[in-house]
């Protein structure tokens, strides 16, 4: 189930620091120094204002560091090279939402749904998704290097080109999912896959 708070998902956090799914190198120490550091990039990530873009529904390009996204649907809604780094978007439900080229570095994504929503080309360093389910989510030559996924089922997710370096997966399934020259976490490339499946 979606996590419901962002104390919840910094308690889970804390609460299994050895749950981390399997794959890509990874020892038991390295899962709890890994969770203590998610718990760290989630407190981090939330913005010291909040507020609602006067650029939607299209924010390409818009300077938004920092802002929370509190709306009922992100759908349909362009962040196309936008900066959103330090951004928090909660509820997170993306459909068709366009993120190509757009920085999230240190982003919190928690509690909702993504469905077809494109990370084509984005800078997702450190960013945090928690507690969302996904279909068909586009991470084609995204940096998702330290990034954090609790809680997280999602299918027909693309990592072609991506780069997951250091990236730790609680909780978390991506079934049916594509890698193609991918950057497995512990470095390695893959055309195959960084998980067991």
């Amino acid at each position: 189930m979606p996590l419901r708070t962002t104390a919840i998902l910094i308690t889970a956090a804390a609460a299994t620091s050895v749950a981390l799914l399997a794959g890509c190198g990874g020892s038991a120490s390295e899962a709890t120094t890994s969770t203590a550091t998610s718990t760290t990039a989630v407190r981090k990530a939330a913005p010291r204002a909040a507020s609602r873009p006067a650029c939607l529904p299209s924010c390409a390009n818009a300077d938004l560091r920092g802002v929370t996204l509190s709306l009922s649907s992100l759908a349909r809604l362009d962040f196309s090279g936008a900066d959103l780094s330090d951004a928090r978007l909660t509820p997170a439900f993306l459909r068709d939402t366009n993120f190509t080229g757009a920085n999230l570095s240190r982003a919190l994504v928690v509690d909702g749904q993504f469905q077809m929503v494109n990370f084509e080309g984005a800078n997702l360093t450190g960013a945090t998704f928690g507690g969302m389910l996904g279909l068909g989510v586009n991470f084609t030559d995204a940096n998702l290097t330290d990034a954090m996924f609790i809680r997280v089922l999602a299918g027909k997710v693309n990592f072609t080109g991506a780069n997951l370096t250091g990236a730790r997966l609680r909780d978390t399934t991506f079934t049916s999912s594509t890698f193609s020259n991918t950057t497995c976490p512990d470095g390695s490339v893959t055309n195959t896959g960084c998980w067991p499946r």
